[in-house]
């Protein structure tokens, strides 16, 4: 009985022990650089996709080493059910802790695009044609269907775009964009109308 008791504990000691290295080299590996060369690497992460396979890309990329170490853990931290699509820019030196803090902090990559003043609706969607970070929904469309699209049916287009900058994520397109725009400009007309101002509209869009 002795020699039973003897020989559970010693069981014990092992497992502990192994336990204890275990969780040590997680530590360790969880504070490690991520594989990234002098640029930051791109990760994007799918609407709806999971930690496990964002993890098993990385590595077929060679940025990371236990894929599924790393979806473990996420899983014991809550960042797999945290994580926001879009792309994110990891820079050299981020470590498999970092990766996840920056996956659940939702600071995707931004795009930009820029609207012109003066420019027709046939020259704005030119413009977007030619950005290939958009998602292009309206090649194919004529302007009115655009419009449709709005919930602007039957309105001309030119004058209800607000020129500036839009920044956007991946996955963003072009009607969200135009969309974008759009309200933007119903803002500044509702902003400077009260005042008697023709601020806003000195920047509409004109017909060539």
């Amino acid at each position: 009985m002795m020699q039973l008791r003897r020989t559970l504990l010693a069981l014990l000691a092992v497992a502990v022990l192994v336990v204890a290295a275990g969780a040590l080299y997680v530590r360790h590996w969880l504070a490690q650089p991520l594989a990234i060369k002098s640029e930051p690497a791109i990760v994007e992460v799918q609407p709806g996709q999971t930690l496990t396979a964002v993890s098993r890309e990385l590595a077929a990329r060679g940025l990371l080493t236990h894929p599924r170490l790393l979806a473990l853990y996420g899983r014991y931290i809550g960042a797999d059910s945290r994580m926001h699509a879009g792309e994110f820019s990891i820079p050299p030196g981020t470590s498999p802790r970092g990766l996840l803090q920056a996956l659940v902090s939702g600071a995707v990559v931004q795009h930009s695009v820029t609207i012109v003043e003066g420019w027709t609706f046939r020259e704005l969607r030119r413009a977007l044609a030619a950005v290939p970070t958009l998602e292009h929904t309206t090649g194919g469309m004529q302007d009115d269907a655009v419009m449709r699209a709005l919930g602007e049916d039957g309105k001309p287009p030119e004058g209800l775009f607000f020129p500036d900058t839009y920044l956007f994520g991946k996955g963003t397109s072009d009607i969200d964009l135009l969309r974008q725009s759009r309200d933007r400009m119903r803002k500044e007309l509702a902003a400077a109308w009260p005042r008697g101002t023709k601020t806003c509209r000195s920047r509409t869009t004109t017909t060539r």
